[in-house]
């Protein structure tokens, strides 16, 4: 089952009580989730204004859920409620990178680039020694120096 992440930055604007009823409502949408936990940051300074707004409530919302269609829901209506300044919604189990642990084209992926890359180094510190020794065994001139 996929684990997703969601940011959500609420207008700054509103009280803090009607902040945390319109992620309730959004919570609502995700009602076939699993282990929600939602995490309050609090009213923050935005990095840059977002709709000519400057501060901004912060919410993660964490969570396990295999529908799609609810996701595709709660960022429609995320997108239509004028109190949602910004979301971000983030599905952890899809790794590109070389952390991949539960897709087994991934880990079979990430091996062998993990072998490929000690190759390389391996060969590289190889030729590194066989330089060194190189300028070790031959013979200073004097109209080197």
């Amino acid at each position: 089952m996929p684990k997703y992440e969601i940011m959500l930055v609420v207008d700054g604007s509103v009280k803090e009580t009607e902040a945390v009823s319109v992620v309730n409502d959004l919570k609502t949408i995700l009602k076939d989730s699993r282990d929600f936990k939602l995490d309050k940051w609090g009213l923050k300074d935005l990095a840059y204004p977002i709709k000519k707004k400057t501060r901004g409530y912060y919410f993660i919302l964490n969570f396990y859920n295999e529908n799609s269609e609810s996701i595709k829901e709660f960022r429609r209506v995320t997108l239509l409620k004028k109190e949602i300044l910004r979301h971000l919604i983030i599905n952890l189990e899809k790794d590109y990178g070389y952390k991949a642990k539960t897709n087994p084209k991934k880990i079979i992926r990430s091996q062998f680039r993990a072998e490929r890359y000690k190759r390389i180094k391996e060969q590289t510190l190889a030729e590194q020694e066989k330089i060194k020794k190189e300028r070790d065994t031959t013979p200073v001139k004097l109209t080197d120096i």
